[in-house]
Order: C-alpha cells, then sequence, then structure tokens
C-alpha cells in the first residue's frame, strides 16, 4: 500500500475506510511496519503521526496516537 490520500477535511472525526487495500496484507512479508498519517494544510501547518504494527497479524490489535497540532486522535483497528 503506497498511500491513499483526499480532499483537506472539516475538523472533527473522520474515517478513511481502508478494507479494500487489506487484501495486499498478506502478501507482505513477516516484520515491522508503519501507518503514516499526514496532515498538511496549504497555508498552515503540518504534521505527521507513525503507528507501527507487526505482520502478520495473528491477533486484533488496536494502535492510536495523538497529534499536537494539526491532527487529533488517530486510530488503526486490524482483525486477522
Amino acid at each position: 500500500i503506497d498511500g491513499v490520500s483526499g480532499a483537506t477535511r472539516r475538523p472533527g472525526n473522520n474515517r478513511v475506510d481502508l478494507t479494500p487495500l487489506l487484501t495486499q496484507l498478506p502478501e507482505l512479508e513477516a516484520g515491522q511496519y508503519y501507518l503514516y498519517v499526514e496532515a498538511a494544510r496549504e497555508l498552515g501547518g503540518r504534521e505527521m503521526l507513525r503507528l507501527p504494527l507487526s505482520l502478520p497479524i495473528e491477533s486484533p490489535i488496536s494502535i492510536s496516537d495523538t497529534g499536537e497540532h494539526e491532527l487529533g486522535r488517530v486510530s488503526l483497528k486490524l482483525e486477522p
């Protein structure tokens, strides 16, 4: 999975559905991976969060982190 992008979203709770891309996970080698979440504004700030995950996914995982400026709480939930 290389990247998913879209137009600027309004403040508040937003959801990005990665379900269509999950079919590619079993094709990846076992190991440590990262999901990067970035917010970059044309006339504002930029912030990136890095959520670590290990493949293969053998049990449900829930990872979250919180940004300081542009991003609030970001959560990732995956099930085998």
